[in-house]
């Protein structure tokens, strides 16, 4: 067990630590940041209630897009 815990926070730093690499024409490397990661959330816009609240509550969330960022 520790041996898998030990090998999956050493994977979890090497990812966390890689960067992407370009060479230009002049052969020198230039190191460049990753591409930001994006995930489309649209879904979530609206209204939602609850599904598994106790007996007699009611909870609901609105959820709005503030900017295509936001």
């Amino acid at each position: 067990m520790k041996n898998s815990l030990l090998l999956l926070l050493t994977a979890l730093f090497l990812v966390s630590c890689k960067q992407n690499t370009n060479k230009n024409q002049g052969g020198i490397t230039e190191t460049t940041p990753e591409k930001e990661n994006t995930v489309n959330f649209d879904w979530l816009t609206g209204k939602w209630k609850r599904s598994n609240e106790k007996a007699g509550k009611e909870t609901f969330e609105n959820w709005n897009k503030i900017s295509p960022t936001e």
